[in-house]
């Protein structure tokens, strides 16, 4: 009777874990406040990145920033370009379309991988992997790493004691029909062999989510755990904690009706229906697919709305679209980035002004938040700002002095509060 007592204890307290309610966060971004930079940073450092006949690109459209080294992709010039902490210029490497890079913190090491572009100007499916130090400084053996074995062109984010979890797609091309069988967006390996899978799809039951959203799940590393990943599913704006051994629906976010993805999209089985909305069009800029860019700090949650289609970047108060938040979990007080303006702690400098900004949002790497300006806006707001009288630093005295408007862009260095 005491076992009996104990296993139905046991079971209550099981099902009370379970069943606790996930905190309802509501995001209206038309309801978010701002505030200026001192407010919300501790300190906003600015680099500028080495300007030399060698090192000179247009924009960032990809940013890394490793233990020892600032990492870009540009794309009028088709090079990742390798700089210093300080922004010296030390190597850049060829890559003509955009390639995914992966950073293994434990290891020092970046798995590049590029997509091999056809003579029709199309993606090709064939995918090439190549291995770097953090420097930019090919590595001509694959590292000691086993896991490589199992799907050389995996998306991979590396834990500890030789645990990965591999991020996959049920994504499936137009013209192809979606197939009857469960695809999982997130395996977890160990050496070779797989650990765990989570969130299971099926094409032909969820036609939408693996064509029109992208079919991907969104993957963060959680910094202060590295054993640990948040992730966010297309249209269900929740926001999960996956590690080795368990998966914890941390937040559930409420859009406006007219922000999320609309349901007869989501239950259609109409497949030319489905392709007519693939690339965006037709679906309002206000809607949101998904979440990505998580961040959790205390009571603080940071996270990326993204949008279908480009994201339209104005760093206003004014504009209807606002995609970067930081929510305050404790008092429901939701902030946009892109509403914060700049004061002394950050010389009346931009924050943030490229279009890699409104692609991904604040970049997270050993303790600091990451943002780049254009040289052209740094250049406009010194103009524009001279009548407040900043008190530049050392770096920023120079860079005025040497540097102009063509100049490379600068990196920005936020500590959040």
């Amino acid at each position: 009777m005491k076992k009996y007592l104990l296993c139905v204890i046991a079971m209550i307290t099981a099902n009370i874990s379970i069943a606790q309610v996930v905190p309802r966060l509501r995001i209206d971004s038309a309801q978010s406040y701002g505030g200026t930079v001192s407010e919300y940073f501790y300190s906003v450092e600015y680099i500028p990145l080495e300007t030399t006949k060698e090192s000179l690109f247009g924009d960032v459209f990809q940013l890394l920033v490793t233990d020892s080294s600032i990492i870009v992709y540009d794309l009028d010039t088709k090079y990742v370009l390798f700089f210093t902490l300080s922004g010296k210029y030390i190597t850049k490497i060829k890559e003509n379309w955009p390639p995914v890079i992966f950073y293994d913190k434990s290891k020092q090491i970046l798995k590049v991988i590029s997509t091999v572009i056809g003579t029709n100007g199309q993606q090709a499916k064939k995918l090439n992997s190549a291995y770097y130090s953090c420097t930019g400084r090919k590595l001509n053996e694959k590292p000691p790493v086993s896991l490589m074995k199992i799907d050389e062109n995996a998306a991979l984010f590396p834990m500890q004691n030789d645990f990965y979890l591999s991020a996959r797609s049920c994504y499936f091309p137009k013209g192809k029909l979606p197939e009857d069988s469960v695809i999982y967006l997130a395996n977890i390996y160990h050496d070779d062999s797989l650990y765990r899978s989570v969130f299971p799809f099926n094409q032909k039951d969820n036609p939408c989510f693996c064509s029109v959203l992208g079919g991907q799940a969104a993957i963060t590393p959680v910094p202060d755990d590295p054993d640990a990943f948040y992730a966010s599913l297309p249209s269900e704006y929740a926001i999960y904690k996956v590690s080795t051994d368990t998966i914890i629906k941390l937040y559930q976010l409420v859009l406006p009706a007219n922000s999320s993805v609309p349901k007869n999209l989501l239950a259609s089985n109409n497949q030319a229906y489905l392709d007519s909305f693939r690339t965006g069009r037709g679906i309002a800029q206000r809607v949101i697919k998904g979440i990505k860019n998580v961040y959790l700090s205390n009571q603080l949650l940071l996270f990326k709305l993204d949008p279908f289609g480009v994201p339209l970047f104005h760093n206003s108060s004014e504009s209807e679209y606002q995609y970067n938040f930081i929510y305050n979990t404790g008092s429901g007080r939701l902030v946009s980035l892109e509403r914060i303006t700049s004061d002394a702690k950050n010389y009346f400098l931009p924050l943030a002004g490229s279009f890699q900004f409104a692609l991904f949002g604040l970049q997270y790497a050993n303790g600091n938040f990451y943002t780049c300006v254009s040289s052209l806006d740094m250049f406009s707001a010194r103009e524009n700002t001279r009548s407040k009288n900043p008190q530049y630093p050392p770096v920023l005295q120079e860079y005025f002095n040497t540097q102009n408007r063509k100049s490379n862009p600068v990196i920005v260095k936020m500590k959040l509060k």
